[in-house]
């Protein structure tokens, strides 16, 4: 906030020539993007439990999600020349809220495009195991240090190595998707290297026969 009135007092003052104005306009926008995108994670992140109250559930196919997300992010990495594939094993049908489950993928795959660069590759996997729906979202990217894997679901947590990579970013995207895992009755797990790349698993109990009786109408695509 205070790097962006500076620039805006500058501005209004007239202390900007006006060859150097719009350079300044533009990191005006920039930072109050980063300002918009926080106050965005953190409204999630508060409500997150209130989102997932039985009232807002419904019985959904995993895998659409997954695919609306995915269509979302292949665009980004082939922009970055990164190859991006998406393996819906199964179709596994859960009790959730659709966004929320949107905001996982979309979280988890952006990460990985954001952290891989050129030539390198990110996968999307969703299979179902033994009554869990199981996403995996891997990638060549950058990695995490072991010593950085157990913080990497804290609030505002960025490693070093990502910010030198992507400046822009809250530290709250993995926090929230966690919450949401979590809150499901699932959990989820990284494995990394540093330059090697990541793997991200998350699983949630499928929906019951008894779940899907008393729906009783149909799945939601």
């Amino acid at each position: 906030l205070t790097a962006l009135q500076s620039f805006l007092n500058l501005l209004y003052n007239g202390y900007v020539s006006p060859e150097k104005q719009k350079r300044f306009i533009e990191q005006a926008i920039e930072r109050s993007q980063g300002l918009l995108d926080m106050v965005d994670d953190l409204l999630n992140l508060a409500t997150a439990r209130e989102e997932m109250s039985p009232r807002n559930r419904v019985l959904i196919s995993l895998a659409e999600p997954m695919e609306q997300a995915g269509i979302l992010m292949q665009a980004r990495a082939e922009e970055k020349g990164v190859s991006f594939s998406m393996q819906p094993m199964h179709r596994p049908v859960i009790e959730a809220n659709p966004e929320q489950m949107r905001e996982v993928w979309t979280n988890l795959i952006s990460n990985a495009v954001k952290y891989t660069a050129a030539g390198g590759a990110v996968r999307v996997i969703l299979e179902e195991r033994e009554g869990w729906a199981v996403g995996t979202v891997e990638d060549t990217g950058i990695g995490i240090g072991p010593d950085e894997q157990e913080r990497i679901f804290m609030e505002f947590y960025r490693s070093p190595r990502a910010k030198e990579m992507e400046t822009q970013g809250t530290g709250l995207g993995l926090a929230l998707v966690k919450r949401i895992i979590d809150g499901y009755g699932g959990t989820i797990t990284v494995e990394s290297a540093l330059n090697k790349g990541s793997r991200f698993r998350f699983k949630i109990p499928v929906a019951t026969s008894s779940q899907t009786t008393l729906s009783g109408g149909p799945v939601q695509k």
